[in-house]
């Protein structure tokens, strides 16, 4: 790709670090864990720096700044961990206007919904882990495929959310938005978890940590945990987590850490069956029409992290990271459509090598009255893929339709300035420039074949606050998703902007309205014969977001989020499966007492399954909650899912699909039935 952006950005940002000369006061950079009460560009009060590790996306903060854009919150453990979750990827829920369903089997990724997109399983949200992305390009099951089940639940520390294209720091995937979900440093006490529930639900945790010291610190972390489901042939879901993490401080304000993360799971699945089948009774709900369907995964990851506090005035963190990664997935979504004799059962494997590094540099400095913080850092990234497409009858292979090896590079340089110009105008610069190196082997044809390109992506925002409590602010940006190697086809960029407000009275409530745009070069369609999405035309999305957070008392709060999208192609068709409209709130309860719980409700309303709007998914209705008691070293708890038994759908889409109970094929409304009411209880044991 041409030099020249990067050789720019960096030039651009080496002259503000140059500025130092002649300032009048020159705070230190310093880098906070962020407070759930605050998004993570505003300032909470100066102290001394905390220790954060490398990777992490941090935002140096100073007194002055006003309160920052409705479309990017941090989130802290406290506000989430009462929550009850389905999966790790319920994490992500906190972000307003996010929800996740599970399409098939408890194994394998979720799928996600936010800003007008039904994302697949990752196409357009970038999700990363302590910094190290977790979205696999050119995956076997989907563009961006993000597994989010290697992550321990209990050891998240904090959620940064960052809507929209707008932030430097995040490129490919980031579209929608992205989330980095940041793990603990340390453990507090050492504690035994067991958590078991209806339809063969089963969990175990530990958590363990040696006494902590000045230099060194870590922890190790362990889950086992089996479900079987509510469906006629059940899930029989095994999956085994392990985390560690070591740290060692040689000097003040100098961190090297190393992370360890090890995750091993199988499953069944029912796999989505026609939805006119289960409404003429000729199929009951949790039933299946392919007994065979599941699959198998593992990643392992490795991650080297170094943070350094003081360095020229401003703080580094670098990091380098190793993935080892699996899966094998068993589907049929048309049955008896295409083979009448052994079925369209196919199997999708994926096996890859992923290496990657990162370098960032932050400070903070004053001209004057101004503040000027500033970000650069440096991004690459390979991956060694081997990919297959392949017929199966019971899990027997028949033969391959597809097998590719592919080896993908990509590099980024990006920069952001952030210019506290007076106490009510704030204005923030960025620009990110990424490189892609795709080399294709097709292994069954001739569709080999080399591909370089580049993309140069400025952003833009500016915050104006005329009171303290209020906040008015504008954002632009450009954005990509890559797409599938084996394509040979340059990113798909994104053209985003927002505006909106947030009035933030005082600690006991917190508003925030937005309006936004997008324009996309390229959608990404399902085709359900295949098993696989195309590249169809552009599109152009629209949307208003409204979230509330109140917190009357130290131990109460509650939050509440709409949102409204309509999205269409270019030539006035509806994009199929974007959400139109979701609707959350819930309660979240800590007493000093120690009487803990939350509630939560979740809606999804109809969206169009066709480009016409023809067809049309089912709506979802969930209220989920829960309550616990700790009592000295021991806390018990209490989790229901689906209270109200609501008949709901996860996984829905188009596809047409011959079954036993069919003459030919028949276009319609597949769907993945949700689990009913769902009960589980834990007893927590605190070992220290």
């Amino acid at each position: 790709m041409p030099l020249r952006p990067i050789v720019v950005m960096l030039l651009l940002s080496s002259l503000a670090y140059a500025h130092d000369d002649g300032v009048s006061e020159t705070p230190p950079a310093h880098t906070e864990k962020k407070d759930a009460e605050k998004s993570d560009t505003e300032a909470p009060a100066t102290k001394e720096p905390a220790v954060v590790k490398a990777g992490e996306p941090q935002t140096t903060v100073s007194a002055r700044r006003p309160v920052a854009a409705a479309s990017t919150q941090s989130v802290k453990k406290e506000d989430f961990e009462n929550v009850p979750k389905r999966s790790a990827a319920s994490l992500l829920e906190v972000a307003p206007g996010l929800v996740t369903v599970q399409t098939a089997g408890g194994g394998k990724a979720n799928q996600y919904f936010l800003r007008g997109f039904d994302i697949d399983h990752g196409t357009d949200l970038a999700l990363s882990v302590d910094g190290v992305p977790v979205n696999m390009p050119t995956h076997a099951h989907g563009q961006g495929y993000s597994d989010l089940n290697f992550v321990i639940p209990e050891l998240v520390e904090r959620v940064e959310v960052n809507k929209g294209p707008y932030s430097a720091r995040y490129g490919d995937f980031a579209t929608a938005g992205s989330i980095n979900l940041v793990t603990s440093d340390h453990v507090h006490q050492n504690r035994a978890t067991f958590t078991a529930g209806n339809f063969g639900y089963y969990r175990g945790l530990l958590l363990a940590a040696p006494e902590p010291t000045e230099k060194l610190d870590g922890y190790l972390g362990a889950e086992v945990l089996t479900n079987n489901g509510p469906y006629e042939n059940g899930d029989h879901l095994k999956r085994y987590n392990v985390m560690g993490r070591a740290a060692f401080r040689p000097a003040s304000g100098v961190e090297l850490s190393l992370q360890v993360q090890s995750m091993m799971g199988g499953w069944d699945m029912q796999g989505a069956v026609p939805l006119r089948l289960i409404e003429s009774g000729r199929l009951a709900r949790f039933s299946s029409l392919s007994g065979s369907d599941g699959g198998d995964t593992m990643r392992h990851t490795l991650n080297l992290g170094l943070r350094v506090n003081d360095l020229g005035g401003g703080r580094l963190t670098a990091g380098a990271y190793g993935i080892r990664y699996a899966m094998n997935l068993w589907s049929n979504f048309t049955f008896f459509a295409s083979d009448e004799v052994n079925g369209d059962q196919i199997k999708q494997s994926d096996l890859r090598t992923v290496t990657g590094a990162f370098a960032q540099y932050q400070r903070a400095f004053a001209l004057g009255p101004v503040r000027i913080d500033t970000t650069s850092g440096l991004q690459v990234r390979s991956d060694f893929i081997d990919v297959a497409l392949g017929r199966s009858a019971a899990r027997q292979p028949l033969g391959d339709l597809s097998r590719s090896r592919v080896a993908q590079q990509t590099y980024a340089a990006f920069t952001e300035v952030d210019v506290g110009w007076t106490s009510w105008l704030r204005t923030v610069v960025g620009a990110r420039a990424d490189g892609f190196h795709y080399d294709v082997d097709d292994r069954l044809g001739d569709a080999d074949g080399v591909i370089d390109a580049g993309l140069f992506s400025p952003k833009g925002a500016l915050i104006i606050t005329p009171h303290e409590s209020i906040s008015v602010f504008g954002n632009v940006g450009r954005g990509f998703h890559s797409n599938d190697a084996r394509a040979l086809r340059a990113p798909t960029v994104a053209t985003s902007y927002e505006v909106g407000a947030r009035y933030r009275p005082g600690r006991a409530l917190d508003v925030g309205l937005t309006g936004w745009g997008m324009d996309l070069d390229s959608e990404l369609v399902w085709v359900g014969d295949e098993g696989r999405t195309e590249a169809s035309g552009a599109s152009r999305r629209r949307g208003l977001e409204l979230d509330v957070t109140t917190r009357p008392t130290s131990w109460l709060s509650a939050t509440a989020s709409g949102t409204l999208t309509d999205a269409r192609f270019v030539n006035g068709d509806l994009v199929p499966l974007a959400p139109v409209w979701t609707v959350s709130a819930g309660i979240n309860v800590r007493t000093p007492i120690g009487i803990f719980g939350a509630v939560k409700w979740t809606q999804v309303g109809e969206r169009p399954a066709n480009e016409d709007g023809s067809i049309r998914t089912k709506p979802i209705a969930l209220l989920d909650a829960s309550v616990g008691y700790t009592f000295k070293a021991f806390t018990v708890a209490l989790d229901g899912l689906n209270l109200t038994n609501s008949t709901w759908y996860e996984g829905q889409f188009v596809s047409s699909a011959k079954t036993r109970y069919d003459g030919q094929a028949v276009d319609g409304l597949q769907v993945m039935p949700g689990y009913p009411l769902t009960v589980r209880g834990s007893v927590t044991v605190t070992l220290d």
